[in-house]
């Protein structure tokens, strides 16, 4: 069939950012594009070929990086505040209304850009030089960036030295991913490559640590150096940060889920904290007067908490469990022994522990999510099992991009 040419109009901004157009040969998602906008598509065999925008909509807005529109890290950035917070609180209502769940969603609490503390940026060693950055929308081709106005000012300015490094480092053609984590005691840095180091390399990656302030960098796994011990502080007690750990990605967000936590079980004495992580919830709720059985499949994460754990004002109120969840969730008489429940699960979702949760009769439960689909299915089984959806508050922590951050509570 030939390419032919449609104009049409952007109506709606769907779940992963992109614009909604819906003409009489199909709805098309496009990338970049805000409502009000006019294109003119081209098609072929269904499918779009080519775009241009012919008139701006209302909504849009001059995006604030020069990368935006070719580096697929953001989709929102083009869209105004007021279009960009009412799609928030949109996209989380109708996630709920997919599984029959119409409640009262808070306004979305905004976080500033520039406050993201950890990043994962892939790498691809070229005759050229080291391309460094974020992939491309709905690619593997890889951004070579120069700035990122979501990610905090210390992870970019260590981004030309961590180029230099690498472009020594790694051998053309190779590749790699780099995590750069901001912690309490300095920047961690982990190098996930098949590169192998020789000592002139080992020498060139103790020089960047050393010049670049790293309180730790490993290359494959391997500790590499450690300048000091990695660690973050939960409610004023330092706890070891494992290489690869899970962290909230801003510590403003952090801090607000932390105070909703414990203010919501106040009223409880003895605390579930499930995919507990290194104790973001247990420390506070333990430092609070709880105690608290915290939860994780990661061992070193489970690790961690246990010696932080041991800090003498805690006394013996936090115990610890390694164990996969989603395989062997905690149920039953386990369950009967906890007045309150906190679980903040990876993307997929609990839905196996949320089902043993929904044959219990806990008094609360409070869930924090990073995906509004499977929060969604999980509160209808919870409802399901006799629970009220009391509360659900969407929170901006990845900022500009099509992810949402929530938190809720459900009470018996």
């Amino acid at each position: 069939m030939p390419a032919h040419i449609l104009e049409t109009e952007i109506s709606a901004i769907g779940n992963r950012g992109d614009g909604i157009a819906d003409t009489e040969e199909g709805r098309f998602y496009i990338p970049f594009t805000a409502p009000g906008d006019r294109l003119l598509l081209t098609i072929q065999d269904g499918e779009i070929v080519n775009s241009r925008r012919t008139a701006d909509g209302p909504d849009r807005r001059t995006p604030v990086c020069s990368h935006f529109g070719e580096c697929g890290g953001c989709a929102l950035q083009h869209v105004d505040d007021v279009e960009y917070s009412t799609w928030m609180h949109k996209r989380v209502t109708q996630a709920l209304a997919l599984h029959g769940l119409y409640v009262k969603v808070d306004p979305p609490i905004r976080i500033p850009p520039g406050t993201r503390r950890r990043a994962r940026l892939g790498v691809r060693s070229t005759a050229k030089g080291v391309v460094l950055g974020f992939k491309a929308k709905r690619s593997h081709w890889l951004v070579d960036v120069t700035e990122c106005p979501v990610v905090h000012t210390e992870i970019v300015a260590l981004l030309p030295q961590l180029r230099t490094v690498l472009s020594y480092c790694l051998e053309v053609g190779g590749g790699a991913e780099v995590s750069v984590a901001i912690v309490d005691s300095g920047l961690d840095v982990a190098v996930d490559t098949s590169s192998v180091l020789d000592l002139a390399k080992r020498e060139r990656l103790a020089e960047f640590a050393a010049s670049s302030k790293l309180a730790r960098l490993t290359w494959a796994g391997e500790l590499v150096v450690q300048r000091c011990l990695p660690y973050v502080v939960f409610a004023e007690i330092a706890v070891y940060f494992p290489t690869g750990a899970f962290l909230q990605p801003t510590e403003t967000v952090e801090m607000i889920l932390t105070e909703f936590v414990v203010t919501v079980l106040n009223f409880a004495t003895t605390v579930a904290d499930l995919f507990a992580g290194c104790g973001t919830f247990s420390l506070p709720l333990a430092m609070a007067g709880k105690r608290v059985h915290a939860v994780d499949a990661n061992n070193g994460q489970v690790r961690a908490l246990n010696v932080a754990a041991q800090d003498p004002r805690l006394g013996t109120r936090i115990t610890t469990e390694s164990r996969d969840l989603e395989r062997r969730p905690l149920a039953g008489l386990e369950l009967t022994m906890f007045d309150g429940l906190v679980l903040d699960p990876p993307r997929a979702g609990a839905a196996a522990q949320v089902r043993e949760i929904a044959a219990m009769a806990l008094p609360v439960v409070v869930y924090v999510s990073c995906n509004p689909a499977t929060f969604a299915r999980d509160a209808r089984a919870l409802v399901d099992g006799g629970y009220n959806l009391d509360k659900v508050m969407p929170i901006d922590q990845f900022v500009w991009s099509a992810e949402i951050e929530l938190v809720a509570v459900f009470r018996r």
